[in-house]
């Protein structure tokens, strides 16, 4: 009897084994079904599209005409074009897809078709605000501001959000973007180190306990903040002896200490009004919060460094041997300005074209960089798109924290 049960509850396990492993078979071939008809519906529109500058150039030319093809017809049916927008991950970039309002004929003129009462949109592509790349409306992902990103510009603008908790939540020109909308657009791997990122920074605050651990407000959890592990009363933390030592190198560096979250910040060149990436701000010299202090708000020797180098950016390394007087002239006018728009936040960006550093981030950027017209910073267009805070010239050493 035993057996015999044992038995049939193997068959029984085997049977349920086989049928979920059916079952998964089922949805993978569902899946690939549902990606092929997706690619043919998008290989039809790419073909359509080339049917169509075939019929332009036979236009031009004087050319015959040549026949309407069965891709330009497809673009024609209501029910097909239906079903391909149906295809598209959010709203946003369905919205982006140009109707075809122009159907060529086989006759000399073209006959107006509309696909639907939104009015047609100039251009069939557009352009990544962070690479400049021309890419095609269902190539892209529209933020809620109207900025477009290819596709591997938006994975480093969430990659750059999981490193930084600045930059998060991800957004553009302030306004966050729609989780729904752009993870189905990243590798799954970024989408869960995204999401395990979200529900951190998303953890309500947590409040320091009488003995200096962290306590969460939520759970009562007691949270050691030096080695962030459970609190351990009584004992000396492995983390200590580090940071002790961390702290002694900053009183002997003279650095700061960012009074809300604690950072070490290193100011390498630039005025004192310090923004930490906790968005406290402060000043760098005496660590008291902006605007409540009566310290010098710059070093001259730094904003004279500043204006120097900016100098040699825009007009060469060589400018001061072979016109030194103008460089000196350039060099005072720009010190100048930098002394009135020293704590420039409002920047008024200019496109300045040739390779440099940005330096915020401190990347070469080969092709152009962004310059202010106030203050004279110069940004890499990734930075300035993600509506950042950057001050006037402020400039973090590698490994140190950077100043917003």
């Amino acid at each position: 009897m035993t057996i015999a049960f044992h038995n049939t509850t193997m068959i029984e396990d085997i049977d349920e084994a086989d049928y979920w492993r059916m079952e998964l078979d089922l949805q993978l071939a569902q899946s690939l079904n549902r990606a092929l008809e997706t690619d043919a519906n998008w290989l039809t529109v790419e073909q359509a599209a080339e049917d169509d500058r075939r019929y332009a150039l036979a236009l031009r030319d004087g050319a015959a005409l040549p026949i309407q093809s069965t891709n330009q017809r497809l673009l024609e049916n209501q029910a097909f074009m239906r079903t391909l927008m149906e295809t598209l991950p959010d709203a946003a970039i369905r919205a982006d897809v140009v109707e075809r309002d122009l159907v060529p004929t086989t006759g000399t003129s073209t006959v107006t078709t509309p696909l639907s009462t939104r009015p047609p949109s100039p251009s069939t592509s557009s352009q990544c605000v962070i690479c400049g790349d021309r890419l095609r409306a269902q190539r892209s992902f529209r933020a809620p501001c109207g900025d477009q990103y290819c596709h591997s510009c938006l994975r480093d603008l969430v990659q750059a959000s999981i490193n930084d908790e600045s930059l998060y939540p991800v957004r553009c020109c302030g306004r966050p973007l729609v989780e729904r909308d752009f993870l189905p657009l990243i590798s799954f791997v970024l989408r869960s180190r995204f999401q395990i990122k979200s529900r951190e920074l998303g953890t309500p605050a947590m409040s320091r306990g009488r003995n200096g651990d962290m306590v969460c407000t939520e759970c009562g959890t007691a949270v050691c903040p030096s080695c962030k592990q459970n609190a351990h009363r009584g004992e000396i933390c492995v983390e200590n002896t580090a940071i002790q030592d961390l702290h002694a190198l900053a009183r002997d560096k003279q650095w700061q200490t960012c009074p809300g979250c604690h950072s070490i910040i290193e100011l390498n060149h630039g005025c004192y009004h310090m923004t930490c990436r906790c968005l406290a701000q402060f000043c760098y010299v005496c660590a008291v919060p902006w605007k409540n202090c009566s310290c010098p708000q710059w070093d001259e020797d730094r904003l004279y460094i500043t204006a120097q180098r900016r100098v040699e950016e825009e007009m060469g390394p060589r400018a001061t041997a072979a016109a030194p007087d103008i460089f000196q002239r350039e060099v005072a006018a720009r010190a100048e300005q930098l002394r009135s728009n020293h704590d420039c936040v409002q920047h008024s960006w200019r496109r300045r074209t040739g390779g440099a550093t940005c330096e915020e981030c401190n990347w070469y950027l080969r092709d152009f960089l962004l310059v202010c017209r106030h203050c004279g910073l110069a940004a890499c267009v990734t930075l300035q798109s993600k509506s950042v805070v950057v001050t006037a010239w402020k400039e973090p050493r590698n490994g140190g924290i950077r100043r917003r």
